[in-house]
């Protein structure tokens, strides 16, 4: 399959959004060899942790997480949390933890990366689903309640919770703001990062599901309408909507030059171009792809995508 080609690390992306140092040589160089790997019953999220070159899978059904080694697939473990885990983030600036969240127990359990150890369980706000950290903190989408959670990484304590659209099941940090999908409300909103005051809603098209920062920009992708929303991150202003995407887009992802999308529905991940939104490819993945992640450092960073019929994660 098609490699990717540039010097961008998804872990490293995210310290340069946070305005973070990180030196490349603290990293896991990853050269993986593309395979697909058994993990848990109905795969969904999925994360890859850059400092020790491993990948967690949220298994819905096991009602666990499975850690892998990047660079070959190997197992390295189960370790079960709360009910139905959707979402799964990595805390590369502080505790190196691993974030999990439950929304059939509406919590989250956050999990030393070394052992899979449970550090913590935080009660949030009803059917959690997509979690991520800014360096500080864990905001955590609740899509029962229609509410943010921030959760203090270092004290281990709820800041606050916070109002937002129905249905919010994506969230993404911009580097300044941290931005949520409300997939019923068919908008997504800005908030701040020190306050959780809304900044911004913006209309988007039908059900968005998921959105990622590309540090300038927001992309939203909406499973209803098929589409792929690019918003400027400074203003909110719509750029384009790319439409035409494979039925049911559940999961986005940003590589440094490429976006990419997992559609559900279809079973097809969908490569784009990030400067013009141009289609790139198509790589037909059965078993409903849920969850999608980067890694890889400095040549050759690979997509991980979960399969939550096939109960497998591929890399390619």
């Amino acid at each position: 399959m098609k490699k990717l080609a540039h010097l961008f690390l998804a872990v490293l992306s995210a310290a340069v959004l946070l305005g973070l140092a990180v030196p490349v040589a603290s990293y896991a160089q990853v050269f993986n060899t593309p395979g697909t790997f058994p993990v848990g019953a109905n795969p969904t999220g999925v994360a890859f942790n850059g400092i020790d070159g491993t990948i967690w899978v949220a298994n819905f059904t096991s009602n666990s997480v499975t850690k892998l080694q990047a660079t070959t697939g190997a197992f390295l473990g189960t370790f079960y949390v709360g009910l139905n885990p959707i979402g799964v983030t990595v805390d590369l600036f502080n505790t190196n933890d691993i974030w999990v969240t439950n929304s059939g127990s509406s919590t989250v359990s956050r999990l030393r990366s070394s052992d899979g150890a449970l550090v913590a369980t935080y009660y949030v706000g009803a059917s959690p689903r997509s979690l991520v950290s800014d360096g500080t903190s864990v905001w955590v989408a609740n899509s029962g309640s229609n509410t943010v959670t921030r959760i203090n990484i270092s004290g281990g304590y709820i800041v606050g919770t916070y109002p937002v659209g129905a249905g919010p099941y994506g969230i993404t940090f911009d580097g300044t703001n941290i931005w949520v999908a409300n997939r019923n409300s068919n908008n997504v909103m800005k908030l701040s990062d020190s306050t959780g005051a809304i900044l911004g809603t913006y209309a988007v098209a039908s059900q968005p599901q998921a959105l990622v920062s590309d540090g300038a920009n927001i992309w939203v992708a909406s499973y209803n309408s098929n589409t792929v929303t690019k918003l400027q991150a400074s203003t909110g202003a719509v750029l384009y909507t790319r439409s035409g995407l494979p039925r049911g887009p559940l999961a986005i992802v940003f590589d440094g030059v490429h976006i990419w999308v997992a559609s559900y529905a279809d079973s097809v991940i969908t490569e784009l171009d990030a400067a013009t939104g141009a289609f790139e490819g198509y790589f037909v993945k059965g078993g409903n792809p849920y969850g999608l992640a980067i890694s890889g450092c400095c040549v050759g960073p690979n997509v991980w995508v979960t399969s939550f019929s096939g109960n497998s994660v591929t890399d390619f």
